[in-house]
């Protein structure tokens, strides 16, 4: 990310606070927009998932969010990892507002995530950061080129991880 971006010289990452306004957030996904405007406050407060917002601190705006939670990968791929169960963090939700679709923030999200991730795995167990994708969601081929690999897919979705020690 370059400092000197037009777009981003006014945008913070930032944790979730009461005084943020919510309502104007808009994306293209109706289910993102309805759990950011209805749900994430209550998963916030009652420590269901961490809620990170791209902030523009000039027109006090979320331009776009991400959310973060514990995991635990218990599927068969688990022996990859010579465990069962491999602990891991969630990419819960993505999204950035539909007036800055284009500009890469996503990106930014990701490897915001990405950095939290590499930083709590020195304090306790987390292998993997994790997103469970609809199959038809155009994200997939977003994230595989961050480095996630598919690690299991079922009916409707498919878990990407993205491995903490390489």
């Amino acid at each position: 990310m370059k400092v000197s971006d037009p777009i981003r010289k006014n945008l913070i990452i930032i944790e979730l606070k009461d005084d943020i306004e919510l309502s104007k957030f808009h994306c293209e996904s109706e289910e993102l927009n309805e759990f950011f405007l209805e749900k994430a406050r209550y998963n916030e407060k009652n420590l269901i998932s961490k809620v990170y917002l791209y902030y523009n601190r000039k027109d006090k705006a979320v331009v776009g969010f991400i959310t973060l939670s514990n995991y635990m990968l218990r599927l068969a791929e688990g022996k990859k990892f010579g465990i069962q169960k491999v602990p891991a963090a969630l990419i819960g939700r993505i999204a950035i507002a539909d007036d800055y679709r284009g500009n890469n923030l996503g990106r930014d999200l990701i490897l915001f995530a990405r950095g939290r991730c590499h930083y709590i795995k020195d304090f306790i167990g987390c292998r993997l950061l994790v997103v469970e994708v609809k199959k038809e969601d155009p994200i997939m081929k977003y994230l595989l080129s961050f480095g996630f690999e598919l690690l299991h897919q079922s009916k409707g979705f498919f878990i990407l991880g993205l491995d903490l020690l390489i």
